[in-house]
């Protein structure tokens, strides 16, 4: 897919902080790792980059180039899950695990980014990316097998 995805803290209409930790804890693929800079690698064979604040409390961490591995989607919905933030991409919309995030996002970022999609595994995050973005039909598309993660939560 090779698209740059932000995953961001808001509570209240304003930016808070979650435990970097559960980023740390949930993305079990790093295969290098630098304090701000780490580079999952799946079993597929993809990787990328994930940008993260060496601060115990962040407010958003990226992921640069993120491949079709459905492990990776997982993990992202799992973070989104566990941390009440939303996932965004360039010209996308806000990608949420629970629709009462979408109430904490401001008028300005609801603007930005439409109504959000609420979504319920990694598989329906990339699906999401899919279907909105030029991105990934421009590029040469792997097929997103199904999710390790598709049971009940």
């Amino acid at each position: 897919m090779g698209l740059d995805i932000y995953v961001v803290c808001y509570k209240n209409q304003e930016p808070a902080t979650f435990p970097r930790r559960i980023v740390e804890e949930v993305l079990r693929y790093i295969g290098s790792k630098e304090n701000d800079c780490w580079s999952p690698e799946f079993p597929d064979g993809g990787g990328c980059n994930v940008f993260i604040d060496v601060d115990p409390e962040i407010e958003s961490f990226s992921v640069s180039h993120s491949p079709a591995s459905p492990e990776l989607w997982d993990c992202l919905f799992e973070v989104l899950r566990q941390t009440g933030c939303f996932l965004c991409w360039p010209d996308g919309q806000a990608v949420v695990a629970n629709p009462a995030v979408l109430g904490h996002l401001n008028a300005g970022l609801l603007d930005l980014f439409g109504p959000g999609i609420v979504v319920q595994n990694g598989k329906d995050i990339f699906d999401a990316i899919d279907r909105e973005t030029d991105v990934s039909r421009a590029s040469c598309r792997l097929p997103l097998p199904a999710s390790s993660n598709d049971g009940d939560r």
